[in-house]
């Protein structure tokens, strides 16, 4: 899909918004080694954050693999600060009470050229539909 995304799309962003806020977090984490330009050969990393975060990115790439592999959701090594900064750069993560704020980022990405939205289900696909269609598309739709 990334891949994909990458050929046909100016960009891509994952979210990761759940009914609790750190079930989302934790979703967030342990993808964050497969969101958007944090995955090799990091094409425009250097784009979203500066020259030094990048080069951490590239060094501890593995510990954000693992994060992925073995579902814990902990990235060794990298400073948690630096984690949540990259999760807010590259992903929407929170609580049901920040989709209203995510949804303007993306109206937002609307106004700026972005004529595309995809939102990919992770843990509970079922209910992550079912909060698609009632908390996120309600309101980008304009019902």
């Amino acid at each position: 899909m990334t891949r994909l995304a990458g050929r046909l799309a100016d960009g891509v962003m994952f979210g990761d918004l759940t009914i609790h806020r750190e079930a989302s977090y934790y979703e967030a984490r342990r993808g964050l080694a497969w969101r958007t330009q944090i995955v090799p050969p990091w094409h425009g990393l250097a784009d979203i954050v500066d020259e030094a975060t990048a080069q951490v990115v590239r060094e501890n790439f593995e510990a954000f693999a693992k994060a992925f592999w073995t579902r814990s959701g902990k990235i060794e090594g990298v400073p948690a600060e630096l984690v949540s900064r990259l999760i807010q750069l590259v992903s929407s993560a929170g609580d049901y009470g920040e989709i209203k704020g995510e949804v303007e980022r993306y109206k937002a990405l609307e106004r700026a050229g972005f004529t595309d939205l995809a939102l990919k289900v992770f843990d509970e696909p079922m209910g992550a539909v079912k909060t698609i269609c009632e908390r996120v598309v309600s309101r980008l739709s304009g019902a």
